[in-house]
Order: C-alpha cells, then structure tokens, then sequence
C-alpha cells in the first residue's frame, strides 16, 4: 500500500527516539515541581525543569519557538522560588545565604543558632568573662537562681548583676528565701579574704592570679601543692603577683640545673633548706612575700661566695652574712659584691693573721686568743673594708709596724716611704 502524501504546509515531523526521550524527562521534571513541597525542594525541581526543556530544545531545533515563552515563566518562577526559598531559610535558622552548586541550591554547611534559653544565654556571658569550666555550671545555676527567684531581670543586664553578687558574696539568700552558695567566692574571692585598703584585690584579679599560677605549676612541671587553695591564698595574703612567681619558678627551675653544691650549702648553712631536695621550696615558699624573697637569696648569693673561699681561711657566720648583704639590693649585685670582695680578703686575710699573731700579741691586743679568734677578727676588719668602705686603722698600723722591723734587720726606709735593699714581697 502506498504511503498517505504528507499534508501540504505541515510542520509535524516523526519524534526520534531521543527526542522522547528528553520530552519524557521534561515531564518528569514538571511532576517533579507540581509535587514539591517546600520552597527549597521547589526551587531545586525548577532548576531540574529548566535544564530538561533545554536539552530537548537543542535537540528539537524546530520546537524552540514554541517552547521559548514557556521557558521564560519558568526561569521567572525559578527565581521566585530560590528567593522564597533562601528567605524562608534565613527566617527559619538564621543562616546566610545559600549558593547554587552543580544547579543545585545548597544552604551553608554549618547553620549557626542563637543562644535559645537563657542558661544558654548565662553561659555564653560566663564564658566572655573568663570563668574556667570547672565552676561553670555551678555558676549558671547559681544566675539562673537568682533570675528565677525574681531578683535580676532575665536580660543581658540582669545576668551581669547576677555575676556581681556571684562575685561577692559567698552566701545570698534570694527573695523566695532560697539560700545559694557561690562557686566562684569559694574558688577565687576567698583568696583575698581580710585584705583592706589598697592591697584589696577584685574578683577578677584573684581569678586571673589562681588561673595563672596554676598554668605555671603545669609549664614548668613543679608539685601541684604550689598551687592548692593553702598556697594561692599566701601567695595572694603576701603580695605576690603574677609576674613574682614567674621570675621565682624559672630561678627555681634554673638553680635546680645548676645544681650548684656551694649554692646548696648556703641555703643549709642560712637554715632556709634542710636538702638539696628542698630547692623548689624556698624559691616558692608561699609563707613569705617577695621583699622577704629577695632578702633571703641576697643572703645565699653572699654565704655562697664566702663557703667558695673557705680553703683560705674565711669563716662563715649566718648573722655576719646577713649584716652584709642587707646593703646590695638584688641577689645579682649581692653575688657579684660578695665575689670580688671575698677574693680580695681571702688574698689578704692569712698574711694579715701573721702579722697580728706578733704583734698584736706583743702589743696586748690578742692578749690570750687563739689564732683562729685573731682570724675571725681581722676577717670582720677585712669585711668592714670591703663591703662598708670603712679603713682598717689597725691593719695599717700593722703594716707600718712589718715595714719598720724590715729596715730595721735589712734596709733602709726612704724618705717617700720605700724600701730600700730589700724586697717588699709578701707585704700587704
């Protein structure tokens, strides 16, 4: 049978199969959009639309005419629905907005809320002021105690008033007669109980201080006893600030790599240490403030120096020590002090003794003393000398008493006052 003649003026032609193809995802997508139910899934099906109606355009070249105002509204109502979409989004969750990945509308990764109780809200104010978590919830509940209670208003400013008397009191009794007990008086405000006047600390001050000291027990590895509620509250009772104790635990840690012996017997030989053991504990001993401190380790750096030059006869006496270095502020200029000078005496001190056991004797001023008493005598002259600038009246009198005997057995003395014919070596 022949073919029917095809119908003058008629723009129908046979569908390929892909051209159904592409009509059936077409309608698919539009089944898609008529049985999406919220913004953002409508939006994603119009997106799928649009790009199904494109494909089967460029396939059907002649179907593009018919199509393109159909297109048009649906770009229009993708649009709408995107916007709608991203607004009921920010509405919902309070996110920014959402981008479009691979022609799909993706909303940020992370959706960031607000704070939605005000527990929540207590805990974020308690955070920004620096409380540690281990009296966190403590102190929520003790806030949202007071708020619930009627005494503070539940508001940003309530909830800081609320902190104040978090801060201040260790007891309070709210209006319900409810009776709350303050984690943070307990932990921090307690430190500076009794303090008055100028050496008052603040609440935040004494949290700041335990906080640290215990972050410099943990630095620099040393006994957690230096900083339990005991210690931090000595500490605090002393005057030690932040600063003292960080200068005091790296001198600890120093000292203790040192691990000088001459440093070690002063400390014994002053009675501050009973062993070499103890060496953390008198660099951050509590019991004392910094002033007493540095006292004390001006005290070992000038007992350390004398016990060095023992070999030459210098004795070493705790209350001679602490008479001398109470003039040298610091342990450094102490130590260099009591270095240079005990060199000198100990250069001179053994000739001088000589000297005195003859003469002073034959003069009457050793009169039955042992040259060891003669020794600690001329030591404390020398020292005098030395630390206090003060002459030894006595010291030169014995010296020109040598000189005269010199001249006498083999020289003469000069009118400028030299020796003539004999050495001068060994004189002092």
């Amino acid at each position: 049978m022949a073919k029917a003649p095809v119908e003058a003026g008629s723009t129908k032609s046979p569908l390929t199969p892909e051209q159904v193809k592409k009509q059936a995802a077409v309608a698919t997508a539009q089944s898609k959009v008529n049985a999406a139910k919220s913004p953002l899934a409508q939006a994603n099906a119009y997106l799928d639309l649009l790009n199904a109606k494109v494909s089967s355009a460029e396939t059907t070249q002649s179907a593009l005419a018919d199509i393109t105002t159909g297109l048009n509204a649906d770009i229009t109502a993708g649009k709408s629905a995107v916007t709608a979409a991203r607004a009921a989004a920010e509405e919902s969750v309070k996110f920014s907005t959402g981008t479009i990945v691979n022609n799909k509308f993706v909303p940020p990764a992370k959706e960031t809320f607000a704070p939605t109780s005000s527990r929540e809200l207590i805990r974020q104010k308690l955070v920004e002021l620096g409380f540690p978590s281990s009296i966190i919830e403590g102190s929520i509940s003790f806030v949202q105690s007071l708020v619930d209670d009627g005494d503070f208003s539940n508001d940003a400013k309530g909830y800081l008033d609320a902190v104040d008397v978090l801060y201040n009191f260790k007891d309070f009794t709210t209006r319900k007669g409810n009776k709350l007990t303050s984690p943070f008086y307990a932990e921090f405000t307690s430190l500076g109980e009794g303090l008055v006047g100028d050496k008052r600390k603040s609440p935040k001050y004494l949290m700041d201080f335990a906080l640290g000291t215990k972050d410099l027990v943990s630095k620099y590895g040393f006994s957690n006893k230096f900083a339990s509620q005991d210690s931090l509250k000595k500490y605090v009772q002393n005057g030690v600030k932040i600063t003292d104790l960080d200068e005091r635990f790296t001198a600890a840690k120093l000292k203790a790599a040192e691990a000088d012996p001459y440093n070690i017997k002063a400390l014994q030989s002053m009675g501050y240490i009973n062993s070499a053991q103890d060496l953390a504990d008198f660099y951050l001993d509590p019991t004392i403030g910094q002033q007493e401190l540095e006292t004390r380790r001006a005290n070992v750096a000038f007992g350390k120096q004398a016990l060095k030059r023992a070999d030459s006869g210098i004795g070493f006496n705790k209350t001679r020590i602490e008479q001398l270095a109470a003039g040298y502020g610091s342990e450094a200029s102490a130590e260099a002090a009591a270095a240079q000078g005990y060199e000198t005496i100990s250069q001179q001190l053994n000739p001088l003794t000589k000297l005195e056991s003859m003469y002073g004797r034959r003069a009457g001023d050793y009169a039955g003393m042992k040259d060891t008493d003669i020794r600690a005598a001329l030591q404390t002259q020398l020292e005098e000398e030395q630390f206090r600038g003060t002459a030894s009246e006595l010291r030169k009198k014995r010296i020109e008493q040598e000189q005269l005997a010199y001249q006498g057995r083999s020289g003469t003395l000069t009118a400028g006052g030299s020796l003539v014919g004999r050495s001068t070596k060994g004189l002092l």
